[in-house]
């Protein structure tokens, strides 16, 4: 008759296997937990799992075991998991309750290689690969949500427009190549100009926008003077490219008419949805971005100085 060796089993497994109590301290492990986490199995023995939980995923984690103690069926989920190195490893776990004997089995997966690359082709979809800066798809997606956040916070929202002066003129004298070399330059200066909390994009072949959150229109003029001063003082190619920007901002915090907001921004559009804000946004600051070309380029414009 054959001997069936379960122990072995777990020993060679690639997954990692635990057993705890119900109050998450660990009991015992397999060899996979050195293997992948580094923590020797004497260090990890009698340990609570939470210690080793990454601080984002700890509350998650305690509902989940707090589940499991009452529960009679297996749980999953995920979580982030603490190696000796200082680095995390995303594990996928099924856990089982055994309520008789007060103990938790538990069997993960290490995902970390599969997320990494998820994340990594989400960047890659909604990034320009040009200029690294976000594609015109996720520039509307951001503008959507910042829009609510800013109806429920009850907060500014500024959004820039900036076009690059001349541009068809330098790529007809330079060729396409360089001309790209130029865009990488410009969106790098722009993204040191911008705060950490904006977001700037490629929003079509020579024109970028910027998402102000929080941001009225004398701060968003100021911020886009400094995107407009660190592209002018790049010299490219023996050129000085310079930009025109425009600019709206919807508060709906000011008054319809204040001359702060604009007459198309404020209370009468507080029932829209949020895809009319954002086009409204969009008009109003490509509408300020012609009035500076207009007056000459190489210039910015809010949307309010040309409403009245």
């Amino acid at each position: 008759m054959v001997n069936y060796d379960f122990e072995r089993l777990s020993r060679l497994s690639r997954e990692l296997h635990c057993i705890a109590d119900m109050h998450g301290y660990i009991k015992q492990v397999n060899p996979s937990f050195s293997r992948v986490l580094g923590w020797h199995e004497s260090v990890l023995v009698n340990q609570p799992l939470i210690n080793y939980v990454h601080p984002d995923d700890i509350d998650d984690t305690v509902r989940e075991l707090d589940r499991l103690a009452i529960s009679f069926a297996a749980r999953s989920f995920e979580n982030r998991y603490r190696c000796k190195d200082g680095s995390y490893r995303h594990l996928r776990w099924k856990a089982y309750p055994d309520t008789r004997e007060s103990l938790l089995y538990a069997v993960a997966q290490d995902v970390t290689d599969t997320i990494e690359l998820e994340e990594k082709i989400n960047r890659l979809e909604n990034t320009d690969l040009l200029t690294g800066l976000c594609n015109r798809q996720e520039f509307g997606t951001r503008l959507l949500s910042n829009i609510q956040l800013m109806h429920r916070v009850g907060k500014p929202l500024s959004l820039l427009l900036v076009s690059i002066d001349y541009f068809r003129q330098l790529n007809d004298m330079h060729g396409y190549r360089e001309g790209d070399q130029a865009l990488k330059i410009i969106a790098r200066q722009i993204g040191g100009a911008i705060r950490k909390t904006d977001h700037a994009a490629r929003y079509s072949g020579d024109v970028f926008a910027i998402i102000l959150p929080n941001t009225s229109p004398a701060a968003a003029i100021q911020i886009g003077e400094k995107c407009r001063s660190a592209v002018k003082s790049y010299t490219w190619r023996k050129h000085t490219i310079t930009v025109s920007i425009g600019v709206s901002t919807l508060d709906d915090t000011a008054d319809a008419t204040d001359n702060a907001s604009g007459p198309q921004n404020g209370k009468q559009f507080k029932d829209k949805y949020p895809f009319n804000f954002s086009r409204v946004l969009l008009a109003e600051a490509s509408n300020a971005l012609q009035a500076s070309k207009d007056k000459g380029r190489n210039r910015i414009t809010h949307h309010h100085h040309i409403a009245r």
